[in-house]
């Protein structure tokens, strides 16, 4: 991982770096892994060739889409103003670049020397891309960096039938490079029926484990959606009781499906998904040891507008049904003014702790660690502070 990766305004310059980049890691530890967890046979890295300064040059920096719209007009330019890699869209006759080939190799001497054989596992390079301060796109991030991997290990390529994949993660400020371990992606393992705002599996593993449930607590989600948390809880931390729910019925539909998917594979959970309002929870006071959920963006579900009441009322719903001193909250939400706006109204009931910004599909979401006061109420805090108000005048008269 390269912290404050520093990326070229042209386009040229980015493409060597990352071509560059491949150079920079190492390999042999990630690879070791690699081979003992997929139990590959051979030793993946054989040699290792140095990079010369021979990058992927790009093509003519054409815009593939607009040329399209303005196909029109490319028939209606001199055959002589026609770039020769365009000719073929306005129908003109060019030659073949395999003829050409064709013809150089005919014309070179047999003593030629051959180029070196591609041996060790097929691979791929996959590349995830945040931000809009890039010139270039996630393919053609995922080409540079991957000829780089090519021209050092002599590795073939295969974008399908793959023995390994590379992830090339670029951010605004770092890159860094990871190596896949399982074939299928880890983020829907347990889910069946997915929904429009289904929660990567991995993010809710990790949310659970900031949470810390212990021996014989109850963890909630009031808004589980497909019950992708409480799943990962119960499979993860079975020591405790994950209980879900949520407003919306063909929700709760698809909850209790992938459970049942789970339960029919022989796995055993201590879960169990409801019918409810979150801010109207059927539930008896302070009964609830841990709240982890994923809260409404305001994007594809509700809006900011529906957040800033939605956000208030579940604050003070789940005060209510989380012990007091002990009970702790983990939130996902990516509509940050309104949930700091919240936080703030309900300071008496909920404390503020360590807050924590995660990649969630593009959007840069915040997870929020709330801790439970000892105050039981908002209504208690009115009274208390009218209470100090009579004291206060009592003393002045």
């Amino acid at each position: 991982m390269v912290k404050k990766f520093s990326f070229e305004d042209q386009r040229e310059r980015s493409f060597e770096k990352l071509y560059k980049f491949a150079e920079k890691q190492d390999w042999r530890k990630g690879m070791q892994v690699w081979k003992d967890v997929v139990s590959y046979p051979e030793e993946p890295i054989k040699k290792v060739v140095p990079l010369k300064n021979e990058y992927c040059c790009p093509r003519p920096d054409v815009d593939l889409k607009k040329m399209k719209l303005l196909s029109p007009v490319l028939k209606n330019l001199p055959e002589n103003v026609v770039p020769e890699h365009l000719r073929n869209d306005k129908g003109l006759s060019v030659v073949d670049d395999s003829s050409k080939q064709k013809e150089k190799s005919e014309e070179l001497p047999s003593t030629a020397p051959t180029e070196a054989v591609a041996s060790g596992p097929k691979f791929r390079v996959s590349c995830s891309r945040t931000g809009s301060n890039h010139k270039f796109g996630s393919p053609e991030a995922a080409r540079q960096f991957g000829a780089g991997v090519n021209e050092m290990f002599m590795w073939p390529v295969d974008l399908t039938n793959f023995d390994l994949e590379i992830l090339l993660c670029i951010d605004t400020e770092f890159v860094y490079v990871a190596v896949s371990l399982t074939r299928e992606p880890l983020f829907k393992r347990n889910l069946t029926n997915f929904g429009r705002t289904n929660l990567r599996s991995t993010v809710c593993h990790n949310m659970v484990r900031l949470a810390t449930p212990q021996l014989g607590e109850v963890v909630l989600d009031p808004m589980c959606g497909g019950a992708t948390i409480p799943m990962e809880g119960s499979l993860t931390h079975r020591q405790a009781f994950h209980l879900g729910g949520d407003n919306y019925g063909q929700a709760v539909k698809r909850s209790r499906e992938n459970i049942n998917n789970l339960l029919k594979k022989g796995k055993s959970m201590a879960v169990d998904v409801a019918w409810w309002d979150a801010t109207k929870l059927p539930l008896r006071n302070q009964c609830v040891d841990v709240v982890v959920s994923d809260l409404p963006f305001g994007k594809r579900s509700g809006s900011v507008a529906d957040n800033r009441i939605l956000y208030y009322r579940s604050l003070v719903e789940l005060a209510r049904v989380t012990k007091m001193k002990t009970g702790r909250a983990v939130l996902l939400t990516y509509d940050k003014r309104s949930m700091i706006k919240n936080i703030k109204r309900v300071h008496t009931l909920w404390k503020s702790g360590a807050s924590r910004t995660v990649n969630i599909g593009g959007l840069p979401a915040v997870i929020y660690t709330l801790y439970r006061t000892s105050q039981l109420s908002l209504s208690d805090c009115n009274e208390d502070s009218k209470v100090s108000e009579t004291c206060t005048d009592h003393d002045l008269v």
